[in-house]
């Protein structure tokens, strides 16, 4: 599931790359974590990974409405010191960071 259109697999028109191309990967697109299709479009029997940014985490209740949905952290494109360093020289270097969750049954 992406959040307003963040996809990993996104690729340039040209030239195509088919790299990161995979028949086993559905992407699902949804507005926001705070509507009821966060629950409703999980896929049963598959892995489900929620791919939003920072910004979708506003604060403590964003972390607490994922944790209580079954929903773990599994990765992050920028380690939390590059972040801490970034938050020194050029804060909004973190608005590109991507945060993977992996639900869990």
């Amino acid at each position: 599931m992406c959040i307003d259109g963040l996809n990993p697999y996104w690729d340039y028109v040209n030239p195509r790359s088919y790299f990161y191309n995979s028949n086993e990967v559905e992407l699902t697109f949804i507005t926001t974590i705070w509507q009821n299709e966060l629950v409703n479009k999980r896929k049963k029997g598959l892995v489900n990974l929620l791919i939003i940014s920072d910004n979708e985490i506003a604060g403590q209740r964003s972390a607490q409405l994922l944790e209580e949905n079954n929903f773990v952290k599994v990765f992050q494109s920028i380690p939390d010191v590059v972040k801490a360093i970034n938050n020194f020289y050029d804060p909004s270097l973190n608005d590109y960071n991507l945060i993977v969750y992996e639900y869990g049954d």
